[in-house]
Parts: C-alpha cells; sequence; structure tokens
C-alpha cells in the first residue's frame, strides 16, 4: 500500500496537513491540521505517529476552478505562500511496497526551494513506524537547533561544526 503524508517545521511548530489523495490521484491538503509545539517533544511524537500510521483518505477530484484556498495557510492566518515558505522547512514522508522515502526540504539562501541527496533517506518497508518517528522527530529537533545557529544539517546527521 503507498501511502503520503508530509509536514512543515514553522516558527518552532510542527504543521501536520492530512493528505487525501483525490480521485485522478494528486494529493490535497485537508482538514484537520495538526499544530504541536517542538518544545513538547512527546506531543510532537505523538502527532507524528498518529499521522504516518493513517491511510491517506480518499476525495471527490476537485474542480480546478474550485479548488479552496490552502488549509494551512487558513490555520496560520497567513495569506501567502511566499509568507510561510520563506521560514518553512518540508518533510515528506512515502511508505511505498518497497520502502519508506523520508524527503527534507527547504529554502536555500537564493531563496530557492532545495531537494538535496543528503536530505534524503530511505528506510526498509518493514521499519516499525515508532522506530521511523523517532528518527524524523531527532532530526527535526537537530535541525531547529541548528537553524537557530543559521546552519545547515543533512537529514538524518548531526549538526556541522563551523571549522
Amino acid at each position: 500500500m503507498n501511502t503520503f503524508f508530509h509536514f512543515y517545521i514553522w516558527r518552532s511548530r510542527l504543521i501536520i496537513p492530512t493528505s487525501a489523495r483525490t480521485g485522478e490521484g494528486f494529493y490535497l491538503d485537508v482538514e484537520p491540521v495538526v499544530i504541536v509545539s517542538l518544545d513538547d517533544v512527546q506531543a510532537m511524537k505523538d502527532a507524528l505517529l498518529e499521522a504516518v500510521s493513517q491511510d491517506n483518505p480518499l476525495v471527490v477530484t476537485p474542480d480546478p476552478a474550485a479548488l479552496p484556498g490552502s488549509v494551512v495557510l487558513e490555520k496560520l492566518d497567513l495569506r501567502r505562500w511566499a509568507d510561510f515558505e520563506r521560514e518553512a522547512t518540508l518533510y515528506t514522508i512515502h511508505r511505498a511496497e518497497n520502502s519508506i522515502n523520508v524527503h527534507v526540504t527547504g529554502r536555500g539562501k537564493d531563496g530557492m526551494w532545495r531537494q538535496a541527496a543528503e536530505n534524503m533517506m530511505t528506510f526498509p518497508p518493514d521499519t516499525p513506524l515508532a522506530g521511523l518517528v523517532a528518527v524524523v522527530a531527532g532530526d527535526v529537533l537537530a535541525r531547529r537547533e541548528a537553524l537557530a545557529r543559521q546552519q545547515q544539517v543533512p537529514l538524518l546527521g548531526p549538526p556541522r561544526k563551523k571549522d
């Protein structure tokens, strides 16, 4: 079974929209959107485990002209993606039959989204989800600490030390 979900780190918060799969096969963020403080590590792990454990709900493919606004932006009371993306880091977890892939994407110094190879990790498909969540949560916290120091961190690695 293939499942997909993503979450954002923004201003010391974990933001998890529900990723619904449409009849045409693309994904759409829908309610509920869970927001948890990164200061509450156990609540963060619990929210991640709940999200990664679920299947994607199926929804009717919306008419492109009638697509709703962003549930993420609405929940954060923001008007533009650019305002959000400037400070956000996106994590994507794709559970497939042969692997579980975790990607981390964020803005580079040039303002462009980056998805570098060192920001991807592949796990065996039978990886216990609690173990996967522990590794991802560790990366979130390391990345948060590094961002506070204005450093970049490879996925699942320790903060780089300045020479």
